[in-house]
């Protein structure tokens, strides 16, 4: 997980573990691309604040190397910016869901691209970038 504030980066984890799912969480998004590598995660979510183009990227380098869904989370930018956020690879742009909603939307994406996956409880490394207003 990607995220400057500790607080915040340890609330996803913790919601998520709770919930059965194994969570990498990591400092940048490049460190996010070496444990993508070494992990080969089910789902990726990442989160941002600022930087638009460096999600682009992060989202576009993923996509080219794999299927794994994408889930971004951010503050509400503009439509233009959603738009932007979803042509470069992402699957699913949410502004500050709540914690239940990130986890049924996790389960949902995981059910329908992973249907093995749903036999096993877990196996959800996630990537997450500056996630200011995480609601838990």
């Amino acid at each position: 997980m990607v995220h400057p504030e500790p607080g915040q980066r340890d609330a996803i984890v913790q919601t998520l573990s709770n919930k059965g799912f194994d969570v990498v969480a990591v400092g940048d998004t490049v460190d996010g691309i070496r444990e993508f590598h070494q992990q080969d995660p089910s789902i990726v979510i990442v989160a941002f604040e600022h930087s638009v183009d460096d999600c682009e990227q992060f989202c576009a380098r993923l996509r080219s190397e794999s299927d794994a869904p994408i889930i971004v989370i951010g503050k509400n930018h503009g439509e233009v910016t959603l738009l932007q956020i979803l042509r470069s690879g992402a699957d699913i742009y949410l502004r500050y869901p709540s914690a239940r909603e990130l986890v049924a939307r996790v389960r949902s994406l995981l059910r329908r691209t992973k249907p093995e996956q749903n036999k096993r409880k877990g196996d959800c490394p996630v990537y997450s970038r500056d996630v200011p207003g995480w609601k838990n």
